[in-house]
């Protein structure tokens, strides 16, 4: 199982991989997750690439689109928080 700080490694590896630009990368407070925002003008097969990448490590994630910011809103959770 990953703890907290290698999760962070991998997923900043994975949006470089994807050559996913994004605006901000945050822990939050507990460390219970990560979040993420991306432009909402990423090309599909970048985003597909980086769904499928967290899909296939098996972690759990939300997504959700703000209108006011027009950011797409990855939030990846901690393994250990989530009991996987």
């Amino acid at each position: 199982m990953k703890n907290f700080q290698e999760l962070n490694r991998d997923i900043t590896y994975a949006l470089q991989e994807c050559e996913i630009a994004y605006s901000d990368l945050k822990t939050s407070y507990l460390q219970e997750s990560l979040v993420i925002s991306i432009d909402k003008e990423i090309p599909k097969e970048k985003l597909k690439k980086f769904v499928n990448y967290l899909n296939e490590s098996n972690l759990h994630f939300q997504s959700s689109f703000s209108p006011n910011t027009g950011f797409i809103k990855f939030t990846v959770f901690n393994p250990e928080s989530v009991g996987v």
